[in-house]
């Protein structure tokens, strides 16, 4: 498989190099991204570990008018204390359409250039080990807000691998400092092509939908209140039917000048609908695959304390410490962040 994509890739270079003819300009960018999350967790529901690595990316391409972006690179990954220096590249490929209104990326490319999802629906460590989204992303906006939905295909399905997928949608409308906003995550997981007796086809997502109250000054960069819901919905096919979970969910955030406080509060109960249609309650919490196994809980708050001693155009950091509260325990976790980005472009019409 790997040799394939390079070959692929390949192929995806000499293709771009035979286009820059009809090019208008050519665009290069690359980017460090180093993380560090220490979670120091002794409880149930999350385990305590160490990530520590460094991402280093680059692409190129053409631009062939004000709309059409055609780009390719790689990401390395090097996580540190690992025996080898890096691990086999991911490749980034994608077609890039950008109008007034309308944004859209094909192929494969940076999840954090087009998405930002609640923690309750994917956890921060989906962006340190899976970077890309291999699918499609499509954006509309106008002056009231946004709307996209977008598909990343995880898993091709062969003997060994299962098929899998994820389907994301978000919205957010907004009137002077009140807003409305809605996250949605569906995360689908197959058989493998020769299935197995104990092989179930997954479906697991969630939701959370908020309005609140928005603010952004010169100093005061944000002050944000919000209140609304969180769900998530489970099944195993011919093993047990849909089980929803949902709850009460509180988002506070306040940035003045390079320091920062974000507080997240979900509390809720589920319901598990057996396969003779009635209800039993269950004193579970959310059940998101992809998201921060906390919400399990059906009881947690966080809060997040931050300096951002770097913030400029390109390079940014970030210091946090994070206090997780469950029934019965007090949990901490530490992070640092750290983003370079250089970019480039050259007129390709107008050289001599």
């Amino acid at each position: 498989m790997f040799y394939l994509r390079v070959l692929f890739f390949a192929g995806f270079i000499l293709t771009s190099y035979l286009l820059k003819i009809e090019a208008q300009s050519f665009y290069w960018k690359s980017g460090l991204n180093v993380f560090f999350d220490n979670r120091e967790f002794y409880n149930d529901y999350a385990y305590p570990q160490t990530m520590f690595g460094s991402r280093i990316n680059g692409e190129a391409g053409f631009k062939f008018d004000e709309q059409n972006k055609f780009m390719f690179g790689v990401d390395f990954l090097h996580e540190m204390g690992s025996n080898k220096v890096v691990l086999p590249p991911d490749f980034i490929m994608y077609y890039q359409l950008n109008k007034k209104n309308v944004e859209m990326f094909a192929g494969s490319f940076p999840k954090r250039d087009v998405i930002s999802m609640p923690r309750v629906l994917m956890d921060d460590s989906i962006f340190y080990y899976k970077p890309l989204m291999e699918g499609i992303f499509l954006n509309w906006k106008n002056n009231l807000g946004y709307v996209n939905g977008w598909i990343d295909w995880t898993s091709k399905q062969t003997k060994s691998e299962h098929e899998a997928f994820i389907v994301g949608q978000s919205m957010k409308l907004q009137k002077n400092h009140f807003f409305y906003k809605h996250d949605f995550l569906m995360y689908h997981f197959a058989h493998t092509a020769q299935r197995m007796p104990d092989d179930y086809i997954r479906d697991n997502g969630g939701l959370v939908a908020v309005g609140g109250f928005e603010f952004k000054g010169e100093k005061l960069k944000t002050l944000q209140l919000s209140v609304g819901l969180a769900m998530s919905y489970d099944r195993k096919r011919g093993l047990y039917d849909l089980i929803f979970s949902s709850g009460l969910y509180h988002e506070f955030l306040m940035e003045y000048d390079k320091f920062g406080i974000r507080g997240n509060y979900y509390h809720g109960s589920s319901r598990l609908e057996t396969s003779e249609g009635s209800w039993k309650k269950s004193n579970e919490g959310l059940t998101v695959l992809q998201g921060d196994k906390f919400y399990k809980s059906g009881d947690y708050g966080r809060l997040d304390i931050y300096f951002m001693p770097l913030k400029k155009n390109r390079i940014q950091s970030k210091i946090q410490l994070s206090v997780h509260l469950i029934p019965g325990a007090i949990d901490y976790s530490q992070q640092f962040y750290l983003f370079i980005n250089i970019d480039g472009k050259r007129d390709l019409k107008n050289r001599e």
